[in-house]
């Protein structure tokens, strides 16, 4: 079985969020389960993911891998992403995305300034599939009153069986063209690292408490290329979303059972993250 890098849920709860531009949004939340039950996945409404980002090459203005906004200026992404190259002017970010082939109103280019992969990330096994990217200017939320960074799951979430959040991305479609049009997004169950792990167990890169996994493992829907970079997210009881992982990896059948999309665990890096924002 060969398996590939990809780019790509939510639970509700009652708290208060607090923002400030020089302090990045983390949720300290309580899951709630109940939820009706990118492959196989629906069209998201416009703006229905107001921090999701398309990273692109700048000159071919390409969508390579999804994103998140976090903060007025940061985006976090898979450091696998930069295989091609991590010069940052290689680079941009288009925030409030919706068509990758039809302009939207809605949409804002950013060129990149900074690109920080995780110094102990490994491209043999993908283990610290992490990254940041600093962006050319501050997102003005008042003129750009769309756009909202995603707030980070804190180190208290615990992921339990049945909580089901939600995969977005532009990868690949059911017709088997290389990235859709419209951002999808599909709702799936959360898995802990160890349920993957077993899942995975001889077969795949390695599977550790720094990872969180995605995906009913009888189902035919999943994550797949192009998803890379972009969120596992939770909704919470005031309509926010939490961010839990970074879409890292599967098999290279978007849709085999049996296996679940593999996602960098966000609050495993939150030190990580804090420290490289605060010294650049």
């Amino acid at each position: 079985m060969r398996f590939h890098l990809i780019g790509a849920f939510c639970v509700f709860a009652i708290f208060q969020l607090a923002y400030s531009e020089k302090k990045l949004r983390q949720c300290n939340s309580q899951p709630y389960i109940d939820l009706n039950r990118i492959y196989g996945g629906s069209n998201a409404r416009p703006m229905e993911f107001p921090h999701m980002a398309s990273l692109k090459i700048r000159y071919l203005n390409s969508h390579i891998c999804g994103a998140t906004l976090i903060d007025d200026q940061w985006v976090l992404t898979a450091a696998h992403c930069f295989s091609r190259t991590r010069a940052p002017y290689n680079w941009k970010i288009k925030l409030g995305e919706h068509s990758l082939n039809n302009p939207d109103s809605t949409e804002r280019d950013f060129n990149v300034i900074k690109v920080i992969i995780h110094e102990d990330y490994n491209s043999q096994n993908q283990l610290n599939d992490i990254a940041l990217i600093k962006l050319n200017q501050s997102v003005d939320f008042k003129t750009n009153n769309h756009l909202k960074p995603i707030c980070l799951a804190d180190m208290k979430f615990i992921v339990r069986s049945g909580y089901h959040c939600v995969v977005s991305g532009w990868g690949k479609g059911e017709k088997g063209s290389v990235v859709t049009d419209v951002l999808q997004k599909l709702d799936q169950p959360l898995l802990n690292y160890e349920q993957c792990a077993k899942a995975w167990e001889g077969i795949g890169w390695p599977v550790t408490n720094k990872h969180v996994c995605v995906g009913d493992l009888k189902s035919q829907q999943g994550v797949c290329s192009g998803d890379s970079g972009g969120p596992v997210q939770c909704r919470l009881a005031n309509g926010e979303w939490m961010q839990v992982g970074v879409t890292s990896w599967t098999t290279n059948i978007c849709t085999a059972t049996g296996y679940a999309a593999v996602f960098t665990q966000v609050n495993a890096y939150l030190d990580w993250i804090n420290k490289n924002i605060e010294s650049n």
